[in-house]
């Protein structure tokens, strides 16, 4: 399993429950965060230490692999989630900004996804 967090308190309940579901099914879990491309050496330290907080605060019996990576963040996902033969990918409905819509990255995810079964909805539909 793979869970994708941008390291907001909202964030945090998809790591939450993606720990509840690993526990439940025995399963390995990698904690991951996308950086934007060109992010500064002193910004991904953050962002890894940042992880490593929030995999503390939901996984405290729970083992769980912290990657940061730096690129696109829907293909990043994707890429991370084949390397490592995942069947399940976890990310919340929306990030740091709440709307009451899918977010921007979930959505993403979903175009981007060589998932057979995937919807792949386009403007006109």
């Amino acid at each position: 399993m793979v869970v994708a967090t941008d390291l907001s308190d909202q964030s945090g309940r998809a790591v939450q429950r993606a720990v509840r579901l690993a526990e439940q099914h025995h399963a390995g879990l990698t904690a991951l965060h996308v950086l934007p491309p060109r992010a500064a050496n002193d910004l991904a330290a953050f962002a890894r230490s940042r992880l490593a907080a929030q995999v503390r605060q939901h996984a405290t019996n729970t083992e769980v692999e912290q990657v940061v990576v730096t690129g696109e963040v829907a293909v990043e996902i994707v890429s991370q989630t084949r390397d490592r033969s995942a069947d399940l990918v976890i990310v919340g409905a929306t990030g740091a900004h709440t709307f009451p819509f899918v977010g921007h990255t979930a959505e993403n995810l979903v175009r981007v996804s060589p998932c057979p079964g995937a919807r792949r909805s386009s403007p006109s539909q």
